[in-house]
């Protein structure tokens, strides 16, 4: 008897014929049913596999983990790639949850390994009732409409999204296949899990058709998300990871239009709340910005929006030596070449800091009267010697002094 499961997965397996797909493999139920299914079908389409464990190194057995990995892999004649990852680590430097964490360097790790192996496909477990499960995350965390479908990453193919859980333990009855379960999966800690475990299972005891209702709402969302994209288009720069848009074509957009655009460029979904924070940034008078989620910062100033990380307006101090030509402010990919007399002595290059005069003024004056936007004031290199500020970059015309970005 041919499962659910089969009957869903077979019509999708078209896509990936003659491809060389990779499968991130934790030996979870999930991902076990997926490889095992893709494995039986390599030969009639032809595609190659290439499993993935990515350890994310936060729990104690992960070492059985990775044995029963690679014993199941070599059970149906596939070799396994273990990829380690630093998930603590991102927590402490970046200020994140340990699952976004996880999630952030997971995604990373699988694309590079795609790059190194030349796979067309990265290929993911994810299933009906982990979309469902999204859902409630998004809500909870004040995602805009356009957003309540879908994953927040699109590197990957997800193609058991119209599975239910039942349909994969029925498959891995049928083939009688052996899975790990994840005990972290029971810490109501992570959201997820709370939500899994309590939320939908209430929903699920009081209506079990609650579940696709929300799907059809999902399914909603995405068609807004489309209608918005092909009506809502207006050109902006993105170099070096900042994003920049004209101030004046911008505001050409209604407030729905605004709100929108700014959700599908921000990197990462921002919520309602901080959308409404923004709004009120853009009908300030003055030049204004707000941090946001993932370590980003928007921006309003005279001529543009930014969209950038936050360490790129971070104060620096950076010693150019006697006779040194061209000095690198790393951060920001400039290079500040030096000619003549300049290039003979010892300065330092900086960025602005709180009481700067320059010419007489106050420095913070002197870029407002040129109108230079917030953004470059804080990114401008200042050059100075032991006790004066010679040079500032976007005020001063001098031809001992040239920067360029890279």
């Amino acid at each position: 008897m041919t499962l659910l499961f089969e009957e869903k997965l077979i019509t999708k397996l078209n896509k990936y014929k003659n491809k060389k797909l990779l499968i991130a493999f934790s030996g979870g139920k999930d991902s076990t049913a997926l490889l095992h299914f893709l494995f039986r079908y390599k030969n009639d389409y032809d595609y190659n596999i290439l499993p993935v464990y990515i350890n994310h190194n936060i729990r104690e057995d992960t070492k059985d983990d990775i044995v029963h990995c690679n014993n199941f892999c070599k059970k149906i004649g596939l070799s396994l790639i273990v990829k380690s990852i630093d998930t603590m680590q991102y927590v402490k430097s970046h200020g994140e949850s340990i699952e976004e964490a996880a999630r952030v360097l997971r995604y990373n790790a699988l694309q590079i390994i795609k790059n190194k192996y030349l796979c067309d496909f990265i290929l993911v477990a994810h299933n009906f009732n982990d979309q469902i499960e999204n859902f409630f995350i998004k809500i909870f965390r004040g995602t805009s409409i356009y957003h309540l479908k879908g994953f927040n990453n699109t590197i990957a193919d997800r193609p058991m999204l119209s599975i239910n859980v039942q349909e994969i333990l029925e498959y891995l009855e049928k083939y009688k296949l052996t899975y790990i379960v994840d005990n972290t999966n029971f810490d109501h800690n992570y959201l997820r899990n709370w939500v899994r475990s309590v939320l939908v299972q209430k929903i699920e005891e009081k209506d079990k058709s609650f579940l696709h209702k929300i799907g059809i709402i999902q399914g909603e969302s995405e068609i807004l998300n489309k209608y918005m994209e092909a009506r809502v288009k207006i050109p902006y720069e993105k170099n070096n990871g900042i994003i920049k848009i004209i101030k004046e074509e911008f505001f050409k957009l209604n407030e729905v239009e605004r709100r929108f655009y700014l959700s599908q460029l921000i990197p990462l979904y921002v919520s309602r709340n901080v959308l409404s924070e923004i709004e009120k940034i853009l009908l300030s008078k003055n030049s204004k910005r707000i941090n946001i989620q993932g370590g980003y910062v928007f921006e309003k100033s005279f001529t543009y929006i930014y969209i950038y990380k936050k360490e790129l307006i971070n104060y620096f101090n950076v010693y150019k030596k006697e006779n040194s030509e061209v000095v690198e402010i790393k951060h920001l990919n400039k290079l500040v070449y030096f000619n003549r007399s300049l290039k003979n002595k010892a300065l330092i290059l900086r960025n602005r800091k709180t009481g700067d005069r320059f010419l007489g003024k106050k420095l913070k004056d002197l870029f407002i009267d040129k109108k230079i936007d917030l953004f470059k004031r804080d990114t401008s290199v200042i050059v100075e010697d032991s006790r004066n500020i010679l040079w500032v970059e976007h005020l001063c015309d001098n031809n001992d002094i040239k920067v360029v970005e890279q």
